[in-house]
Protein backbone atom coordinates (compact mmCIF):
# COMPACT_ATOMS: atom_id res chain seq x y z
CA UNK A 1 0.00 0.00 0.00
CA UNK A 2 1.46 3.07 -0.88
CA UNK A 3 2.03 5.55 2.15
CA UNK A 4 0.55 9.03 1.03
CA UNK A 5 1.62 10.64 3.90
CA UNK A 6 5.23 10.50 2.72
CA UNK A 7 4.43 11.91 -0.66
CA UNK A 8 5.34 15.32 -2.18
CA UNK A 9 3.49 17.23 -4.52
CA UNK A 10 4.72 20.08 -7.16
CA UNK A 11 3.18 23.37 -4.94
CA UNK A 12 5.44 25.86 -6.03
CA UNK A 13 2.79 28.82 -6.76
CA UNK A 14 0.81 27.90 -4.20
CA UNK A 15 0.21 30.69 -1.78
CA UNK A 16 -3.10 30.52 -0.36
CA UNK A 17 -5.64 27.94 0.06
CA UNK A 18 -8.40 27.73 1.91
CA UNK A 19 -10.14 24.56 3.10
CA UNK A 20 -13.56 23.80 4.05
CA UNK A 21 -15.52 20.85 5.77
CA UNK A 22 -12.57 19.62 8.37
CA UNK A 23 -13.85 17.18 10.78
CA UNK A 24 -11.06 17.55 13.42
CA UNK A 25 -9.70 14.32 12.13
CA UNK A 26 -6.14 12.93 11.89
CA UNK A 27 -5.96 12.60 7.70
CA UNK A 28 -6.55 15.98 7.57
CA UNK A 29 -3.59 16.77 9.86
CA UNK A 30 -1.99 14.54 8.07
CA UNK A 31 -2.96 16.23 4.25
CA UNK A 32 -2.04 19.35 5.92
CA UNK A 33 1.32 18.31 6.74
CA UNK A 34 2.02 17.05 3.12
CA UNK A 35 0.85 20.68 1.76
CA UNK A 36 3.11 22.10 4.03
CA UNK A 37 6.16 20.14 3.09
CA UNK A 38 5.11 20.82 -0.73
CA UNK A 39 4.34 24.61 -0.91
CA UNK A 40 7.44 26.35 -0.12
CA UNK A 41 5.89 29.96 -1.20
CA UNK A 42 2.49 29.06 1.12
CA UNK A 43 1.41 32.57 3.16
CA UNK A 44 -2.59 32.12 4.03
CA UNK A 45 -4.31 29.07 4.96
CA UNK A 46 -8.04 29.41 5.71
CA UNK A 47 -9.76 26.07 7.78
CA UNK A 48 -13.47 26.15 7.91
CA UNK A 49 -14.77 23.16 10.36
CA UNK A 50 -17.97 21.15 9.32
CA UNK A 51 -18.16 19.86 13.08
CA UNK A 52 -19.64 21.57 15.69
CA UNK A 53 -17.64 19.74 18.30
CA UNK A 54 -15.69 21.91 20.45
CA UNK A 55 -13.42 18.88 21.35
CA UNK A 56 -12.27 18.13 17.83
CA UNK A 57 -12.00 21.68 16.93
CA UNK A 58 -9.76 22.69 19.79
CA UNK A 59 -7.46 19.65 19.17
CA UNK A 60 -7.18 19.97 15.77
CA UNK A 61 -6.08 23.99 15.59
CA UNK A 62 -4.34 23.28 18.25
CA UNK A 63 -1.89 20.26 16.39
CA UNK A 64 -2.23 23.02 13.34
CA UNK A 65 -0.69 25.65 15.12
CA UNK A 66 1.82 23.26 16.72
CA UNK A 67 3.03 22.47 13.11
CA UNK A 68 3.38 25.93 11.94
CA UNK A 69 6.15 26.58 14.51
CA UNK A 70 8.34 25.21 12.16
CA UNK A 71 6.41 27.32 9.01
CA UNK A 72 6.44 30.92 10.42
CA UNK A 73 5.44 32.42 7.25
CA UNK A 74 2.32 31.17 7.26
CA UNK A 75 -0.72 32.58 8.70
CA UNK A 76 -3.54 30.76 9.33
CA UNK A 77 -7.44 31.67 10.64
CA UNK A 78 -10.05 28.55 11.84
CA UNK A 79 -13.76 29.60 11.49
CA UNK A 80 -16.68 27.85 12.76
CA UNK A 81 -18.93 25.86 10.13
CA UNK A 82 -21.40 28.98 11.13
CA UNK A 83 -18.38 31.45 9.57
CA UNK A 84 -17.82 32.79 12.88
CA UNK A 85 -13.75 32.74 14.17
CA UNK A 86 -12.41 30.22 16.50
CA UNK A 87 -11.34 32.49 18.98
CA UNK A 88 -8.82 30.29 20.57
CA UNK A 89 -7.08 26.95 20.22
Amino acid sequence: MNNWTSQTVSLTHLNEMEIKGVRGEDHEIDMLKVILRSAARLERVTITFKTKSKQHIRRFSSEVQSILKSHPSVNCKFYHWSGEPVLSA
